[in-house]
């Protein structure tokens, strides 16, 4: 499981550098990416959760930010949730 999710953060993460490569963001993909560097810079959950919400909400596209919901979900032994998160990415 854990193997599967790593695989698919580094493929969403890789999505979302093309996503972005040449591109200027937009004032609310920037917003976005204050709120995923802000949860990867903590180690509650609970904060991780609702900022990386924060960041789907203005950047739906971002796959890897669910993967990172699902991470944080997980830890607090959130399952279904977890696996609803990483199953939007597919």
């Amino acid at each position: 499981m854990i193997k599967k999710v790593l695989v698919t953060t580094i493929v969403s993460l890789i999505f979302c550098v093309n996503i972005y490569a040449g591109e200027t963001l937009t004032a609310q993909q920037k917003e976005a990416q204050e709120w995923v560097e802000k949860a990867e810079s903590i180690d509650t959950p609970e904060l991780k959760i609702e900022y990386y919400t924060r960041a789907i909400e203005l950047n739906p596209e971002c796959v890897n930010v669910y993967v990172n919901r699902g991470l944080a979900y997980d830890m607090l032994g959130q399952h279904q949730k977890a696996i609803d998160d990483c199953t939007k990415t597919i």
